[in-house]
This record gives C-alpha cells, sequence and structure tokens, in this order.
C-alpha cells in the first residue's frame, strides 16, 4: 500500500530530519531529478555571514533524501521520447522507473530489478560529504542558468504581440489552452514541437513520425499522453507568461520542471506561488495538492504524537500513520484504504510467519543475480526488486524514530556487516574481470622480476577490478593460490591466510608446456599481474603499467600448488 508524493525543494528544505522521515514511512517519496539538481545548485551559492557553508547544507539536504524509503523518478525527457516510440508510460500515480532486468525467483513469480539512477548514486556521494570537481561545475552552470535575472524577460518579449491573447485569470487561460491543443489540423506541429523540445534525436524523429503515420495520425493527447502532459505545462506558462499571470522570476522556469512529473505521485505538495495556480487545473480528479505549511505541519504533529509513546508503541506506526482524526496523512489513508477498518495494522505477526517472510526475501535477493527473462507488461510483475544502501545514521527499519546506530544495529556490529558486504561485492568484482580474461601466462623469475602469473585480456575485454579487488583485500597480507586442472582449462582458487578460501574464479585457458615449465620451479614467492595482448600481433603480452615510469600493480602469492 502506497500514497505516492512528489515535493518540491520549497516544501523538501522546509522540512526537520524527523519530518521527512515521517513522511517517508507513511508516503513513497518519490525523488525528481530537478530536486536533486536544485540541492546541488546549493554548492555554488555564496556563503553568508554566519549561514551554513554550501557544501554542509548539501550534505544535509542528500542525508534527508532516505535510500530504502524513495524513489527516483526517471527524467522527463527519457520518458517522453520513449513513450513517442511506442512505450507507454503510467498515468495512475506510480513512479516511472528504468528497469535493469526481469527476474525469476526459485519459486517461478517473476519480477523487475530497477537500476540505480545517477540521482542516487550522487546523494549517496552527497551523504558523506563527498563532491566531485564535476559536482562543482554542474553546479555553477545549474546556478548561471537558473538565475540570470533577465531570461525570462527575454523570452516574454520575444514571444509578445500586440495580437497575444489577454486572460482574466487561469481557468480562462486553461480553457484557451485546452482548446488550442485540440485543434486537429495543427497536431503535425504539435508533434513536431515535442520533437524539438524535448532534445529527441533526428533519427528517433524519424521512427515517431513513421509510427504516427502508421496509426492514422490521431490527436497527440491519444498518440502520447504523457508527452501531451508536458506540451499542457509549457503551453500554460508560455501563456500564463505573455498575459502577465506568470512573473519573470528567474526560478519560475526551474518550478515549472515539477510539474512534469504531476502524473507519477497521488500527491503534490509545493509552497511556490507559480505551483499554486497552475497545479489545480492539471491534477487528475484523485490527486491532492497540498500546500507545503500544512503538510510540515501535520507531520510536525504525527512527530510530537509519536515521541510521546513507548518505543514499542511507536514501532506500531513504522508503516500506518497514527490514528489523529485531524491529520491529513490519517484522512488521506481513510480514503486511499479505508484505514484503519480494512487493515492489519495492529495484528501481531507470528514467529513462523516472519520466518516465511525472511525466507520469501532471501528468494527474491537471490533472484537479483539472475538472467534476464521475457515479461511482456509491467503489470505481469510479481514483485519489484530496488537495491538501497544504509548508513548507520540514518532512521532505524524498525520505526523507533532513532537513528540506525542507536537502535538496532550499534556500530560494531553495522561495521562488521559493512565490512562484509563490502567485501562480497569486492568478490563479484574479481570473478566478474576475470571472467573477461582470454587465457593466463606463466613467466619465470629474471633478475629485476618476480616470477609471474599474467591475467591476458583483449584490448576490448580489458577490466582492472579483478586486481584492483585483490589489491584491496591482500595488498599487506599473505595469500595463496591453488588450482585444479581440466584439458587446458585451468579454474584457480585464491586462499586466505587462515586457509579459508576466498574466492575461486571461472576455468581459464592456459598452456600446459608453460604450466609444466612454472611447476618445475619451487617458488617462495609470486606476483599476480594483468597483461594486455598485443592488439597488432595479438601475440606477445604489454605488462599494464598505470602510468609511466610507475611499477606494475601487482599483488604478492606466498605458495601456488596445483
Amino acid at each position: 500500500m502506497n500514497i505516492s508524493i512528489i515535493i518540491d525543494k520549497s516544501t523538501f528544505q522546509s522540512l526537520s530530519f524527523e519530518e521527512i522521515y515521517r513522511l517517508s514511512c507513511y508516503y513513497k517519496h518519490i525523488i525528481t531529478p530537478v530536486l536533486t539538481m536544485e540541492i546541488l545548485g546549493d554548492l555554488k551559492k555564496e556563503v553568508q555571514e554566519g549561514k551554513t557553508p554550501s557544501s554542509e547544507r548539501v550534505k544535509d539536504f542528500a542525508n534527508k533524501l532516505f535510500p530504502m524509503e524513495t524513489i527516483v523518478n526517471s527524467h522527463y525527457k527519457a520518458i517522453i521520447k520513449g513513450e513517442l516510440l511506442g512505450t507507454p508510460a503510467s498515468l495512475d500515480g506510480r513512479p516511472h522507473v528504468d528497469i535493469k532486468k526481469a527476474v525469476a525467483s526459485e519459486s517461478g513469480m517473476k519480477g523487475f530489478l530497477i537500476n540505480e539512477s545517477e540521482e542516487e548514486k550522487s546523494i549517496y556521494k552527497w551523504r558523506e560529504g563527498n563532491f566531485t570537481e564535476a559536482d562543482h561545475e554542474l553546479s555553477a552552470l545549474w546556478r548561471m542558468t537558473t538565475t540570470q535575472e533577465d531570461l525570462l524577460e527575454r523570452l516574454k518579449k520575444s514571444l509578445k504581440s500586440d495580437a497575444s491573447p489577454k486572460f482574466a485569470d487561469f481557468d480562462e487561460l486553461d480553457k484557451y489552452v485546452c482548446k488550442v491543443l485540440d485543434e486537429p489540423l495543427i497536431q503535425e506541429f504539435l508533434l513536431i514541437n515535442l520533437l524539438e523540445n524535448y532534445d529527441i534525436d533526428p533519427s528517433s524523429g524519424v521512427q515517431i513520425f513513421g509510427r504516427w503515420n502508421q496509426v492514422g495520425k490521431p490527436m497527440i493527447k491519444e498518440f502520447a499522453p504523457y508527452a501531451f502532459h508536458c506540451l499542457r505545462v509549457d503551453t500554460l506558462f508560455l501563456f500564463g507568461l505573455t498575459s502577465d499571470l506568470i512573473g519573470t522570476r528567474p526560478t519560475n522556469r526551474v518550478d515549472l520542471e515539477y510539474l512534469y512529473y504531476l502524473p507519477f505521485g497521488h500527491v503534490f505538495t509545493s509552497n511556490d506561488k507559480v505551483h499554486k495556480k497552475l497545479v489545480p487545473l492539471l491534477l487528475r480528479d484523485e490527486q491532492k495538492f497540498i500546500v507545503g505549511p500544512d503538510l510540515k505541519q501535520d507531520l510536525k504533529n504525527i512527530v510530537e504524537f509519536l515521541n510521546n509513546l513507548e518505543i514499542d508503541e511507536r514501532r506500531k506506526y513504522k508503516n500506518v500513520p497514527p490514528i489523529i482524526e485531524s491529520s491529513f496523512t490519517f484522512q488521506l489513508w481513510k480514503e486511499f484504504f479505508n484505514y484503519p477498518i480494512k487493515s492489519n495494522w495492529n495484528r501481531e505477526i507470528s514467529e513462523a510467519e516472519q520466518e516465511m517472510m525472511k525466507e520469501k526475501m532471501r528468494e527474491f535477493e537471490k533472484a537479483l543475480d539472475g538472467d534476464n527473462i521475457e515479461l511482456e507488461s509491467s503489470d505481469d510483475a510479481e514483485f519489484i526488486l530496488k537495491k538501497s544502501w544504509l548508513s548507520k545514521t540514518d532512521p532505524c527499519y524498525c520505526g523507533s524514530g532513532k537513528k540506525l546506530n542507536e537502535c538496532c544495529i550499534p556500530d560494531d556490529k553495522f561495521k562488521e556487516i559493512a565490512i562484509k558486504q563490502i567485501k562480497d561485492q569486492i568478490k563479484k568484482e574479481i570473478i566478474e574481470s576475470y571472467s573477461n580474461v582470454d587465457h593466463v601466462r606463466f613467466s619465470h623469475a629474471t633478475n629485476t622480476n618476480l616470477p609471474a602469473i599474467i591475467f591476458v585480456y583483449k584490448i576490448a575485454n580489458l577490466d582492472p577490478k579483478g586486481l584492483n579487488g585483490l589489491l584491496r583485500c591482500f595488498k599487506d597480507e599473505e595469500l595463496k593460490i591453488t588450482a585444479t586442472l581440466e584439458g587446458n582449462l585451468i579454474t584457480f582458487s585464491f586462499i586466505e591466510n587462515n586457509g579459508n578460501e576466498f574466492i575461486t574464479l571461472e576455468p581459464i585457458p592456459c598452456s600446459l608446456k608453460q604450466l609444466e615449465s612454472f611447476l618445475l620451479k619451487d617458488y617462495k614467492q609470486i606476483c599476480v599481474l594483468d597483461g594486455l595482448l598485443n592488439p597488432q600481433n595479438l601475440r606477445d603480452v604489454i605488462i599494464i603499467i598505470p602510468e609511466e615510469g610507475a611499477s606494475p600493480r601487482q599483488i604478492l602469492i606466498n605458495g601456488f600448488k596445483i
């Protein structure tokens, strides 16, 4: 059960850490790409005396975006292009996400794995205060292009003429815009307008026009309902600008971008003047618009109510709101789900049920690494998987409202789990890297070099993550290798100094004569190197050196047995 909510920056920055956490418990918080850009834009704000430094402000904002409780919507331009090419967009309050693949679980259930978006990757970095040079440059560019004082003034002058229609209010404006966009004779012009306005490449444009002609040149609102919604938003804005219903404040153009995402939420909240005027014209009947201060007050009341409860009692309201008749959130749940009448919110879950749920989650987790399967429609999906990372300072998953390291997972336990997860990820990267190897070679010791096991890549398959992973885990530790041989295929296993197997690679081709010669000498120390098959003669091997004059990166092995 989810009520999806879209929040603009004016509301987002007004909410406290606790308030936005409770919002994320009772709504599905959809993060729009424009919100992340507005947050990043603060990185280049001038630091006024006594104010929080810009980088700290961005970090604080990012820490209020909880990965486990939020979902990043796809960029509107990608959705428009996909829809025009024939992939329908959902316009019923469900977020539009980038699907990585369809997978099947062990029991035969089918579902989707969601791609980690670039916005999510950035949020993880910003939460740690990690800002790249690219972040700083993008922030500067964003502020430069969105704060030009005369930007909308110049646009208004270029559009306005003596013949421009005048409107008394927004209702009159909306009626005019709907009439214009419903004119059958201009549908081809509107389609051209969509291709130009939303940066659709010429090759895709040809396909789109071919598809439109093939289905009988229908009205754009029928051919591509989401693209039509965005077109309507832009047309309302432009006519509103020329008729002085919308002002020329530079950030009005940025604020407009939030409205492209309206179809993907049940609730939209903002305290922006332009939003207050335009949003009611664009909402479906079942959608709601909440003024930012009203939402903040509601969440503040919920937080105060819950903080007066004992922790065990508070945990009951992790996934459902407290029953407060005056609460806007409670009333929404009542309307959407007939809560609490048709709800099992206060039902005790038995240990057997809990174990069954955990087992099902483990089954879905295994499906993450499964092969891509065919799934005809998103409606056929029985589950959706989204991988998120949890910080120790995020709110605890139990619903206590405390930070994770102050509640269910103390610092030492969190560190243990984190190290295991990092190690598991490194193991996966090592296996994936060495699966791209063309063959392995064995080189004898010289006066200047240690004997070496060289994993040889073709240039198109070159992947340094294997050696990088070994270096991260074993740079200053003892490591041994064992191997098995079947025909000319050798399978390596790396063994830790405690005797436990760290990882086993996929079988790799090798020269049996080279291997036999190598094993004749009982080397006490061997290095592992990456090599590149000479792209010119496909015979010689070039040892990869990270920078000119440096030594090759290598991991030292204390023992090799086959």
